[in-house]
């Protein structure tokens, strides 16, 4: 029997998604983008879909083995099905998919779901994540 490529145990996924939850904290808020001011939105959902998908490529197998959540997941999921449900039957044809030059349509909402399924299932609250999101933060105000 042949050994995949990348081999991902859990505990690999877990470290994963500590350092994804880190990167979005710290690293997210302070990413200005490929193209200046002007183009912040498309620069900021490129940088969150790259990051989000990449982290899935290398968390999903562990994923997938994880508990049932709770009535928040189900009710996440539930909005993720109707989410769906509206894009497939809305008369704004592809442009649901990214949102119309904002960039929150069913791809963002479905990467936000998968991002808060990863965290819930894979991680925990550290007292690391807290200092990663006030440094960023803070170091947002300082610059900007």
């Amino acid at each position: 029997m042949k050994k995949p490529v990348f081999p991902i145990t859990e505990r690999r996924a877990r470290r994963l998604t500590g350092n994804y939850i880190f990167a979005m904290l710290l690293i997210y808020p302070l990413f200005t983008g490929f193209w200046g001011f002007t183009r912040l939105t498309a620069s900021k959902f490129i940088f969150f879909a790259a990051l989000t998908a990449l982290w899935l490529l290398f968390t999903a197998a562990p994923l997938f083995k994880c508990r049932r959540g709770g009535a928040l997941s189900a009710l996440i999921a539930a909005y993720c099905a109707l989410c769906c449900v509206s894009a497939l039957f809305s008369p704004y044809g592809r442009s649901v998919l990214l949102g119309e030059g904002r960039f929150d349509g069913l791809l963002t909402t479905l990467l936000c779901a998968s991002a808060f399924f990863g965290a819930a299932f894979l991680s925990r609250a550290r007292l690391s994540f807290l200092a990663a999101a006030v440094s960023g933060g803070g170091l947002c105000c300082a610059v900007g």
